[in-house]
């Protein structure tokens, strides 16, 4: 009966981002395969251009 909201409150005091993700990834289950796929593709692009341009600057040196 309390084990989800103390759950979510401890682990709010050491993450403070800990909730908002909680929520999203509530959310998230309710969205449909490809959805969650075409989010998680462009996520990984953002980190695959991040990384590019952070080690083409690295090369420059």
């Amino acid at each position: 009966m309390l084990h989800k909201p103390l759950f979510i409150l401890a682990h709010q005091l050491g993450d403070r981002n800990f909730y908002p993700t909680y929520k999203r990834l509530l959310a998230n289950q309710w969205q449909s395969n490809s959805r969650q796929k075409d989010s998680q593709e462009m996520q990984l692009r953002k980190m695959v251009e991040f990384i590019e341009s952070y080690s083409s600057d690295q090369n420059n040196i």
